[in-house]
């Protein structure tokens, strides 16, 4: 595994000032997506703040975007998602942790 240590590194501040940074670039670029574009959040974090967090707020904020099934895009990592999300737990499948969330914009 890649930075072991990292999460014994990682201070409560932190967390904070990165999901604050990764809600500002999804807000960032959304408006640049066309009708039925399609945005791909991606985290190599375990943190909730930093992933379903992100998701949620994101989708509050911005009502003309819904959250895609990845695995109806890549069916083979179907075993990795669930409620549409795809995420490896090191603990669980014994890989790095990744976490992805597919948006769809809907409408302009």
């Amino acid at each position: 595994r890649q930075n072991v240590d990292l999460k014994w590194r990682r201070k409560e501040k932190d967390i904070k000032r990165l999901s604050q940074l990764q809600l500002f670039l999804l807000k960032t670029v959304c408006p640049y997506l066309k009708r039925n574009g399609v945005l791909l959040y991606v985290t190599c974090t375990l943190t909730k703040e930093e992933n379903e967090r992100i998701v949620e707020k994101f989708l509050n904020e911005f009502k003309n975007f819904r959250l895609q099934n990845i695995a109806d895009h890549t069916p083979q990592y179907a075993p990795f998602c669930q409620k549409g999300i795809f995420q490896t737990l090191p603990y669980v499948h014994n890989l790095e942790g990744f976490f992805a969330a597919l948006f769809y914009k809907v409408d302009d």
